[in-house]
C-alpha cells in the first residue's frame, strides 16, 4: 500500500508542477499570495 501511495502522490505532484509551469507561462496571469 505504501508503494502505491507514494507512486500515486508522486504522479499527482508531477501533474501539479506541470500545471504550475503552464500557468506561469500563460500571458496576463500573475500569482499573488
Amino acid at each position: 500500500e505504501n508503494l502505491n501511495s507514494k507512486s500515486y502522490l508522486s504522479t499527482i505532484k508531477m501533474q501539479v508542477l506541470e500545471n504550475l509551469r503552464c500557468i506561469q507561462h500563460a500571458p496576463g496571469v500573475q500569482m499573488q499570495e
